[in-house]
Formats: C-alpha cells, sequence, structure tokens
C-alpha cells in the first residue's frame, strides 16, 4: 500500500529575508529552537518568518488562512482570497515530471515585522486554517534571561 502525502506547514524565523537573482532567497540570523532576549518588553528592529504550506496535488486547498501569534496574541493575519487561491493553484499545480511520485503545491508567504515590540516570553508560532482542519508549522520559543553570560537574540546586537 502506498502512503499518502500529508499536508504540512513549515516556518523558519530570521532576522532577514533577501531576494536574490534567480529568484533565491537568503535567510540571515536563523534561529533554530529558541531567541534569547536579555529582557521583555523588547523592540527587536526586524524579526521575518518564512511560512510554506504543502498539499498534494490531488487536495488542493479550498481556503488559506495564515496567522503568526506569539502566545495567544495574533500579531499577524493573511487570508487569501478564494478567486486568488484558486489561481494560484490552477497555475502551480502542474508536476514537473509527470512520473513524480507525490507531486505537490507549496504556498510560500514572508512576513517582515519591522519593528516587533515583544511583551512577554511565550512561543512565537503559525497556524493555518485549510478549511476542514489546522496545521501548526514549528514554533519559535522566546526566553528572557538577566544571564549576562548568556547570548543576547542577534536581532539586538546590531
Amino acid at each position: 500500500m502506498e502512503a499518502r502525502m500529508n499536508r504540512y506547514a513549515h516556518a523558519i524565523f530570521c532576522d532577514d529575508i533577501r531576494h536574490e537573482d534567480g529568484g533565491k532567497l537568503t535567510l540571515v540570523g536563523v534561529y533554530r529552537n529558541q531567541m534569547l532576549l536579555q529582557a521583555v518588553p523588547v523592540i527587536l528592529p526586524r524579526l521575518c518568518a518564512v511560512v510554506d504550506v504543502v498539499t498534494p496535488l490531488a487536495r488542493p486547498f479550498r481556503k488559506l488562512v495564515l496567522e503568526v501569534t506569539l502566545g495567544d496574541l495574533q500579531i499577524a493575519r493573511a487570508e487569501i482570497a478564494s478567486d486568488e487561491l484558486e489561481r494560484l493553484q490552477a497555475t502551480g499545480l502542474r508536476p514537473v515530471d509527470p512520473a513524480e511520485r507525490d507531486p505537490r503545491f507549496t504556498f510560500s508567504a514572508n512576513f517582515v515585522f519591522s519593528p516587533l515590540r515583544i511583551e512577554r516570553t511565550g512561543m512565537l508560532g503559525v497556524r493555518v486554517d485549510i478549511g476542514e482542519e489546522e496545521l501548526r508549522a514549528n514554533a519559535l520559543r522566546v526566553v528572557a534571561t538577566t544571564d549576562p553570560a548568556l547570548p543576547m537574540a542577534s536581532s539586538l546586537r546590531h
């Protein structure tokens, strides 16, 4: 029996997103699983999130609403209009290779917060409402410390 690819969302949090020639992105200051801050509240000059939402070609999205949250606080929301979503999927739902085993459609969104005021520690995450289910991307733990031996978030060193 062949396994069916599931839908999923993935997020990368970083200090900057640079658009390069040839459609490439350079992500600067990528955070792994946590961001260390000296104290909160703090104002970060810039924080970015690169979010990919993936679905098999056979299961196109009917709805797509992305929400970036810090704890229970919504800090960004993007809803793709249904006609735009249909257009994107109609042009993007073509496998590069007809023999591709699990052809899929990937929707990508870049969020740039400049500046970003962080009032409290918590989990910085991404939720994606696709209608019949909610997807959650990986999250970034935001931690405050008063220990001067610990490194600060790279955003604060600029």
